[in-house]
């Protein structure tokens, strides 16, 4: 039976798992903006909180990206367009990952970069990383 990625949850549990076995760590941002929405419908108090700068950090030994998740043609919202454009002008540094399912080509896994630009795409999660751990550059020392 084939892979099957039915959203980004699963998405990021995959990604998770096949990083350690590549020597790397994806590692989730917390989102406090849900769990503050919570918090202030339960109790009617107003928490001043800020959106997460992407879905999480992924890790290598040679350095670090940030990541936002996408399943399917899920779009960027502003804040996250926002944040990756701040960090590619500060580090090159942030990626867009797609696990997309088509009948007729079956899953796919893409790294994107600005403009939705793919650098990589790859039927098999650990290509993608190996190809994420290839553009993920050591940071410059001052």
């Amino acid at each position: 039976m084939a892979l099957q990625i039915p959203n980004e949850d699963h998405f990021r549990k995959l990604l998770e798992i096949e990083a350690v076995k590549q020597g790397c760590r994806y590692t989730q941002i917390p989102d406090v903006h849900r769990a503050a929405y919570s918090i202030a419908k339960k109790t009617g108090a107003h928490l001043p909180v800020y959106k997460r700068p992407c879905d999480g950090i992924f890790s290598t030994p040679d350095g670090l990206a940030w990541i936002e998740l996408k399943h399917q043609n899920g779009q960027l919202k502003p804040h996250q367009e926002k944040h990756l454009r701040i960090e590619r002008g500060m580090h090159k540094q942030a990626y867009v990952l797609r696990a997309k399912e088509t009948k007729r080509d079956g899953l796919h896994f893409t790294i994107e970069h600005e403009d939705g630009v793919i650098l990589s795409d790859s039927k098999d999660i650990e290509v993608m990383i190996d190809h994420l751990k290839r553009f993920i550059k050591p940071p410059k020392r001052a």
